[in-house]
Parts: structure tokens; sequence; C-alpha cells
């Protein structure tokens, strides 16, 4: 489970263990500056799912856009949620990367900083290993 601190240094995302269950929470705990300390995490309660799996979160250079990983019920789905004024909005799926994917565990999402590429890693190749793979829009 990579963390993911935010550009400015002040927000970091990761995603945890909830409870004694499988299932994984999207998490942020955030500072006033870099010299500080980190507050408490706090679970991302709007990005919740009813799957109980969200993962391996990215954030854009921007901070505008969240992407991480469900656990539908086949494979893994990587989907994108933008950060409205008070919160995130709901997820929807990664177009280009969804309509490629049917059957392979996609994860790992990493937006560049041109907002326009995503790298990710997949099993989608067929070796059965996973693989990189970059998306544009």
């Amino acid at each position: 489970m990579p963390d993911l601190l935010t550009a400015d240094g002040l927000a970091i995302y990761f995603s945890h263990k909830a409870g004694a269950s499988n299932t994984q929470d999207l998490t942020v705990a955030t500072r006033s500056s870099t010299g500080a300390a980190f507050g408490p995490a706090v679970d991302i309660a709007e990005l919740d799912t009813d799957t109980g799996i969200e993962q391996t979160p990215g954030i854009s250079a921007d901070g505008s856009e969240l992407y991480y990983v469900i656990q539908p019920t086949t494979g893994t789905r990587i989907v994108r949620s933008h950060r409205g004024p008070t919160r995130f909005e709901p997820a929807v799926p990664v177009d280009d990367i969804a309509a490629a994917s049917a059957n392979a565990n996609d994860g790992d999402p990493q937006p560049l900083h041109d907002n326009l590429t995503i790298v990710f890693d997949s099993d989608r190749g067929g070796t059965g290993k996973l693989d990189l793979f970059i998306a544009c829009e």
C-alpha cells in the first residue's frame, strides 16, 4: 500500500485495513506546513464503496483528482474522484482504462504532473505478471 504525499507536502493519502474485516478504506492526514507533524488520519467516508475495497490512491499534481482502485466482483478497477470545494465527488471509472480491462487487475494509479497521463500496473498482458501501462487523455 503506497502512501502518497501531495505535491505541496501538506496531505498524505493512503489506504488501510478497516477493523477486523478484509475491507480497506482511503484515508487522509493533513498538516499546516511541511515542518509540522501530520494530524490524525481521517477516513474519506464519501468514497467508501459497497465492496469495502478502496486502495492505492494517487493524487493529481494540483490536488483536484484522486485516482484509486476499487474491487468489484471480478478484477480491480481504477476510478477517479474530483475534489469539490468541501469533499470528493462520487468516483467514476477511468474510461480509457476500464474499456480495455474487463477481466484484468489494474492497480497503483499514479497521475503525472501534466494531469493528462496516468501510469498504472496491470496483469492485462496475459503473462500472469504485472506490467506497467500508460493512459493519456
